[in-house]
């Protein structure tokens, strides 16, 4: 009964109740064997026996303690874990929504925002020639509504996570092409487009980078440039491929505009473009023009 007993004194115990509930458990019958025997032997026997019980169930015991001492350090570290997993999670989604939010952001401020302010202008210009040039008129308000039209496209695209409106159903150079010239009519002014290198199809994030920071450069010359000539010229090397936007307008100064906290559409313009692993540029001082350089990976 001891061999039984002894071990579970260790299992429900801790280590100094355990070892002292063994030898009360094992000097209650050796006292009892030690009263009632006569011989040496028997004792002899006895002693040996009661040290090899004792010694079983110590290393037994110290054993199983080790393991429910390991069980609890185990439990706490996975409770940990379990904590700290619930803390990345969490951390995850909300870097997710403001990740979200950003692309959002930046989004609109490409495509909506822009698409709103062309129209705005176009309305104002129709406004002021509609006695003195009612054809004038006509024409600019035919503008902005086919301005209109594309912004409904790209909020639809946007709304159902899409590719551009531009680019849904042509290629880069023909969503360029039409960018341009329709810049070109908002504006009075002649816009060039030009490519050179063999055209080829880029990964779809890279169009978009593209496309999205000639729809920010365009929208800064209306906006800034005053310019009486823009160019945009998009060029494929052998592994990169190359967007130039160029105006010869009032141009401004970079790196002031950047230590005063202005050019949303350049920072975030500057974000895409780092996200596809390229690389922009932009060279420009007051009265020398702007341009605007997009070097991607093709």
């Amino acid at each position: 009964m001891l061999f039984a007993l002894c071990p579970q004194a260790f299992m429900m115990l801790a280590w100094r109740g355990a070892m002292l509930t063994v030898l009360a458990l094992n000097a209650t019958p050796a006292l009892r064997f030690l009263w009632e025997s006569t011989t040496v032997g028997a004792v002899v026997s006895f002693s040996l026996w009661a040290a090899v019980t004792m010694g079983f169930s110590a290393f037994f015991g110290f054993w199983v303690d080790r393991i429910i001492r390991q069980s609890r350090e185990r439990a706490e570290l996975i409770a940990e874990l379990r904590a700290t997993q619930a803390e990345l999670a969490a951390a995850n989604r909300r870097a997710g929504a403001m990740a979200e939010r950003e692309r959002l952001a930046a989004e609109i401020h490409d495509t909506l925002a822009q698409g709103f302010t062309s129209i705005l202008m176009l309305l104002q210009a129709a406004d002021s020639h509609l006695d003195q040039d009612p054809e004038q008129a006509r024409r600019q308000i035919s503008l902005a509504a086919g301005t209109a039209r594309e912004n409904l496209a790209e909020a639809r695209a946007l709304v159902a996570a899409l590719p551009p409106a531009g680019l849904e159903s042509s290629s880069l150079e023909e969503a360029l092409q039409r960018l341009a010239e329709r810049f070109g009519e908002e504006m009075g002014i002649p816009v060039e487009f030009t490519t050179s290198g063999p055209p080829r199809r880029l990964a779809a994030g890279v169009e978009v980078v593209l496309l999205r920071a000639a729809q920010e450069a365009t929208a800064n010359i209306r906006k800034h440039a005053g310019a009486g000539h823009v160019s945009v010229r998009l060029a494929y090397g052998g592994d990169t491929a190359v967007l130039e936007v160029r105006d010869d307008g009032a141009g401004f100064d970079p790196d002031a505009a950047a230590e005063a906290g202005r050019g949303f559409g350049l920072r975030g313009m500057r974000e895409r473009v780092t996200q596809v692993g390229g690389r922009l540029e932009v060279g420009s001082a007051p009265g020398e023009g702007t341009v605007l350089t997009v070097e991607v990976p093709a």
